[in-house]
């Protein structure tokens, strides 16, 4: 049977909830492009039906030179993951994160309530010059800002509530040039189409909480096939926000962030999410999947000195010193606290 390859992906992570009996299941790629005109990534799926199997895998290999697999995917025990030999080697680290990963600001809006900020002046994407309270807009960083150790953002955003629901009312009086910018184009943010905004204050926005405005965060974006952590560091004492196609962990300390985005851009951990990664899934990387590694083990298998040589491989300049100690002293917390506060 031709498939898309997302669509043999979830057959084959839904079939130990099944009773179907097949074995022997093989994903043949072929050149969608070329053959059928279609821009998509698929292969011929072939399986034996009529006998019972408990290895769910999947061989990959092309339709070409179908004796050559490419690489296994599938259910490691427990585990769903997608290249069987390299999760193997890296299977250590695959349990629960003892920090929760957020997803950034959403706002369905980004015409208004995004910013592009030039010299003294902020734009929105109409081309106005918008002047509003500053204590209302935050620097944004999007997808493409944390491709590198050091994020650096572009933007600017709004933000109206500090916490999901909070009444927005209030900022008649404590912010009206932004209540009088938010009223005025009203007709954008009323056609949000997402059903989550109904019935929510007016100017509503998601993925907002206390977690938001810590001071230093580790961020990596959802949408690219390789993945790169960045430390995100206040501007002016104030926190940056992310937006909803990154995801998060927020800091109250720069050692705490810069340790943790440090341990997750080393090898054995790109390697382990690349293990369980299908890099042509519409957004690779999810919480639940950053939500598995391990950080406790993955500190623990790292050196202090493994950590210098890799801010001098990439020219990193410490914002603040630190020392060995300091770092001994990180991972005791995982295990005396299993999470930051």
């Amino acid at each position: 049977m031709l498939c898309k390859n997302i669509v043999i992906k979830n057959i084959i992570e839904n079939l130990p909830k099944t009773e179907y009996k097949v074995s022997n299941i093989r994903a043949l790629e072929i050149d969608a492009q070329k053959n059928f005109g279609a821009a998509v990534n698929a292969s011929l799926l072939v399986m034996n039906l009529g006998s019972s199997n408990s290895d769910f895998t999947c061989q990959v290999s092309s339709l070409d030179n179908p004796d050559k697999i490419k690489t296994t995917f599938g259910w490691v025990g427990n585990k769903f993951v997608s290249n069987v030999e390299d999760y193997k080697t890296n299977s250590d680290l695959d349990g629960i994160s003892p920090m929760e990963w957020r997803q950034g600001v959403k706002h369905d809006c980004s015409k208004i309530m995004e910013l592009d900020a030039k010299e003294d002046s902020c734009i929105n994407g109409k081309g106005e010059i918008v002047d509003v309270e500053s204590e209302w807009t935050y620097w944004l960083l999007k997808s493409s800002d944390i491709r590198s150790f050091k994020a650096t953002p572009r933007k600017k955003v709004i933000i109206t509530q500090n916490k999901i629901g909070e009444d927005t009312s209030k900022l008649q009086q404590a912010a009206p040039n932004l209540w009088r910018y938010l009223s005025d184009n009203a007709e954008y943010l009323d056609k949000r189409k997402s059903s989550i905004y109904r019935n929510k204050p007016k100017f509503s926005i998601f993925g907002i909480g206390e977690y938001s405005f810590k001071q230093y965060k580790v961020a990596t974006s959802g949408m690219y096939k390789k993945p790169n952590f960045s430390l995100v560091s206040p501007i002016e004492n104030r926190p940056m926000m992310l937006d909803d196609t990154c995801y998060f962990i927020g800091f109250n300390s720069y050692s705490d962030a810069l340790f943790t985005a440090s341990i997750l851009n080393m090898p054995k951990v790109l390697n382990f999410l690349a293990s369980i990664v299908f890099e042509d899934a519409k957004r690779p990387y999810t919480k639940d999947t950053l939500m598995r590694i391990d950080l406790g083990k993955a500190a623990n298998e790292t050196p202090f000195s493994n950590l210098k040589a890799f801010w001098d491989e990439i020219g990193y300049v410490l914002e603040k010193p630190v020392t060995e100690s300091d770092f001994e002293a990180y991972k005791k917390r995982f295990h005396a606290l299993r999470s930051f506060s």
